[in-house]
This record gives C-alpha cells, structure tokens and sequence, in this order.
C-alpha cells in the first residue's frame, strides 16, 4: 500500500509574545495535536465563522434582531462572563468548561450532519437553526434523543 500524496503545503512563520506563544503550546498538548495543527484549527475555523457572516446580507428579521440586542446593551439588559461562567459550574459541576464546549460542538456536529441529510427547504432550515439557537441562549434544554426522534418523524 502506498502512502497517500501530500497535499501541497508552505511553511509560515509567525512572531508572538512570549507568554501568547506558551498559551498556543499549552494549548496544543492539551489537546494531544501539534501546534501547527491547532493553529491551522483555529484560523480556518475563524475565517469560515467571518466567510459566514459576509457571505450574503442580514435579512430584515436578523437586522431587527440585531438592533433589539443592540438596544438591549444599551438599556444595560447583559449578563456578565462571569454569570454566564457561574451558571454553567451550576448547572455542570463536574465538568470543565472545556469539555462542556466540547460536548457542544459534539453535539452541533450531529444534528448538522443529520440535517444535511434531510430534505429541508433552505427558509425552514434557517427557521430552525434560528430557533434552537434561540433556545441554547435562553438556557432551554432539549434532549437531544427526542429532538432527533421529533425530526425523524417530520423528516423520514
């Protein structure tokens, strides 16, 4: 069996503070990849999170919704990290925040590729992503078992 080909790659080098460039190889080792693996991670991941935000204009809805959440900062209706952080040791005590993202993106991970499979209108599944994320940062939580027997049922 021969070995697959290598995609093509080119070396770049970057300049870092100190204490940032410990942070980057601690966080490397926690997470048992190489530093240059978690720091492709990261950047992609960053750019496809600003592809997705300039990849076509706000709708009315987002743009309403964006200006309540703007008005909402402004009438100082926010909630610290530091609440945010404290409601989650509540709520998971036993768990690092870590592992509660990853549990997170886990499970975002599977719905998203059950969704993909299903044939949604491109409107609904907007609709739906826009609502469930509606209910995670309400703090409504809904058994991932049921939601995807709920979408079987609906979708086949």
């Amino acid at each position: 069996m021969s070995a697959l080909p290598k995609p093509h790659t080119r070396l770049l080098t970057i300049e870092v503070e100190d204490d940032i460039a410990q942070r980057f190889k601690d966080a490397a080792d926690e997470r048992g990849i190489s530093l240059s693996e978690l720091m492709v991670g990261f950047t992609e991941w960053e750019l496809t999170q600003q592809d997705s935000m300039t990849a076509e204009p706000f709708t009315a809805e987002q743009i309403a919704e964006i200006e309540e959440s703007l008005a909402q900062i402004e009438r100082g209706e926010t909630v610290s990290n530091e609440e945010v952080f404290a409601k989650l040791k509540e709520r998971y005590p036993d768990q690092t925040g870590r592992e509660i993202i990853e549990e997170a993106i886990k499970a975002y991970a599977e719905l998203s590729s059950y969704a993909v499979d299903m044939v949604v209108v491109e409107e609904d599944a907007r609709a739906l992503m826009a609502a469930g994320i509606a209910d995670m940062e309400s703090g409504n939580e809904i058994d991932q078992e049921e939601l995807f027997a709920r979408w079987q049922a609906k979708y086949g």
